[in-house]
């Protein structure tokens, strides 16, 4: 018995330990399960760093990091930490693997608001259905929430992406070996899913990183030098040199380095013309005939000479300055009329001009074009007028056509469509065609033609305004430079489901037309290529291979230039959800933006 007894006790005592076994297991796999959160939407959170993973992380995996974090912060002792705390956590783990991939990445601000950005983005799924179940049915609520849940599943596969907006130009830069490589695995790493991944650092750029710092500590040792230890160096090879015989030197091959210039040199300077002959330089660089003497008079100090010898005044240069203008510009005119074309095109326009005294000046700028003849258009000349008028304006071109001898080959005439310039009898192209007696084609400039299209359907949208300033331009100005003006995720153009509709066909027209034009560079001035590049942005297109959009610095915003108006127009629809709008505006913007394009 006692032998069952003690039998009996061990069975029982083993069954107890093999219970309690089960229970720390179950207890064990409980807390697992409680450690590892899971989101209906983004899935089980992240344990791991970012920093080792061997791909450039997607949006899903910053939500999980974060979430990971999160939890991690509920459960700590220490207190918990705001949203942008742990974005910047967040945030040194991506700097890390990005750096790995020697690609540059936006400034630490941006890249955090990014972050936020996305998390906040997340979050509001946790509330979209008591926001919207006092507004909407619950058919509306369930086709709404659905088609929400659907952009966002989708978007989150999708690489964060800290690329600096002129990550291109940056590492073209660089001059690196491997620089097309890096660029070419961040655009694998964007696309759905993700091609390669990087695997161990590249030796190549670990031995250039390595001699760079050797030689930077190289630099810095020579610079610590004191005079002791120069002197010291010079004396040891003095006495190197002295102590070495010619048979030490047989085998001596000298060292690649340049021929140190001289400390000094000896020329001749011309003593009357000196003057003369740096009058042209001093001219093309814009140096005043003051500065000009005080620039010879240093020189001719710092060689030792006395300026008494030397013939140094004002009125010299201003004589010799007036003299080389005046055969530079008659060699001009004598080139212009030995290869004279024989068609011309008169452009001119009147502008208001300030000098440095204060005074205001009127004067029109002419010149004239006509290829083949001329491949760039020629400046005629830029003269006072008394006032703007056409007959003002008349005079001053017909007199620039005589003196250049091209009264009568002139074909066109190219002017901003004004009163003073299109009045039927005293337009300054009317009185053109009666002096020259004759018709010519007329041109008016595209430029503000087309701008009256912009300012009728601005004034129709957002309504009339006496203010010279629209106020919401100018509100988009002053927070430019605290709006994130990264290129991806941008409100684009919403095609239409029906290819055969016109919006759909007038827009596959337009975006044809503006990539073939970005591809020939056929633009004037570079507010047009920045109106096609938004358009193109705009309907989904892409620039040529070597240019890489990014937005420009938002200029004028007065009612005077109806281009910029729609620059501003197709800027804010696509920042419409970085700048802060409401609904009425939102609308607005979207309406003048579909028309621009």
């Amino acid at each position: 018995m006692p032998v069952l007894r003690s039998g009996k006790q061990v069975r029982e005592s083993t069954s107890e330990n093999v219970l309690n076994q089960l229970r720390k297991k179950s207890n064990q796999e409980r807390r697992n399960i409680r450690g590892k959160s899971i989101d209906w939407l983004i899935g089980p959170s992240e344990e791991e760093s970012l920093s080792k993973r061997s791909r450039l992380p997607i949006k899903s995996l910053v939500l999980k990091r974060y979430l990971h974090l999160s939890q991690q912060c509920s459960y700590s002792t220490k207190g918990s930490q705001s949203t942008r705390e742990k974005c910047e956590i967040i945030f040194k783990e991506l700097r890390t693997v990005w750096e790995k991939s020697n690609i540059p990445i936006k400034a630490e601000n941006l890249c955090i608001t990014a972050i936020v950005r996305l998390v906040k983005c997340w979050m509001s799924f946790k509330r979209i259905d008591l926001q919207a179940r006092s507004k909407f049915t619950t058919k509306k609520l369930n086709e709404r929430t659905s088609k929400r849940i659907e952009n966002f599943s989708s978007d989150i596969l999708k690489l964060f992406d800290m690329s600096a907006n002129d990550c291109y130009e940056t590492l073209k830069s660089s001059r690196q070996p491997g620089w097309k490589q890096d660029y070419q695995f961040l655009l694998n790493q964007r696309q759905t899913p993700q091609i390669g991944f990087m695997g161990r650092e590249d030796q190549a750029n670990i031995q250039l990183e390595k001699r760079r710092k050797a030689r930077q500590i190289c630099v810095e040792k020579k610079r610590n030098l004191t005079n002791t230890q120069i002197v010291q160096i010079f004396s040891d090879e003095s006495s190197n040199i002295s102590e070495s015989t010619d048979e030490d030197n047989e085998d001596f091959i000298p060292d690649r380095t340049s021929t140190p210039h001289p400390s000094v040199i000896t020329i001749d300077l011309p003593t009357r013309s000196i003057l003369k002959d740096i009058s042209q330089t001093s001219d093309r660089c814009n140096v005043s005939i003051r500065g000009q003497v005080a620039m010879a008079s240093a020189l001719i100090r710092s060689g030792g000479g006395n300026l008494l010898d030397v013939s140094l005044s004002k009125s010299t240069g201003h004589r010799h300055r007036k003299k080389q203008r005046e055969e530079k510009a008659r060699e001009i005119f004598e080139e212009w009329m030995a290869n004279k074309p024989k068609f011309v095109v008169v452009h001119w326009d009147s502008k208001m001009i300030t000098k440095l005294n204060g005074q205001m000046n009127e004067r029109v700028a002419i010149l004239v074009s006509g290829k083949p003849h001329l491949e760039a258009p020629k400046l005629l000349g830029v003269p006072i007028i008394s006032d703007s008028t056409g007959l003002s304006q008349k005079n001053a071109v017909v007199n620039l056509l005589s003196t250049w001898e091209v009264t009568d080959n002139v074909i066109g005439l190219v002017f901003d469509t004004t009163a003073s310039n299109t009045g039927i009898h005293r337009g300054c192209a009317t009185l053109l065609e009666q002096q020259l007696g004759r018709a010519v084609l007329w041109l008016a400039c595209r430029h503000h033609f087309y701008e009256l299209h912009i300012k009728h359907v601005w004034s129709a949208v957002i309504g009339d305004s006496n203010s010279p300033i629209e106020p919401l331009l100018k509100r988009f100005q002053q927070e430019w430079e605290n709006l994130d003006r990264d290129t991806h995720n941008l409100c684009l153009f919403e095609w239409p489901d029906d290819e055969e509709s016109f919006s759909y066909q007038q827009g596959r027209k337009v975006l044809d037309w503006g990539q073939s034009h970005l591809a020939s560079q056929s633009f004037p001035r570079e507010d047009y290529r920045e109106l096609i590049e938004l358009t193109v942005i705009f309907l989904g297109g892409t620039l040529p291979a070597g240019r890489n959009f990014q937005f420009r610095k938002p200029g004028a915003h007065h009612r005077a230039r109806f281009m910029h108006i729609a620059i501003y127009a197709l800027k804010m629809q696509m920042l419409s959800e970085r700048f802060q709008l409401d609904q009425n505006e939102l609308s607005q913007i979207k309406t003048i933006s579909d028309y621009i394009v």
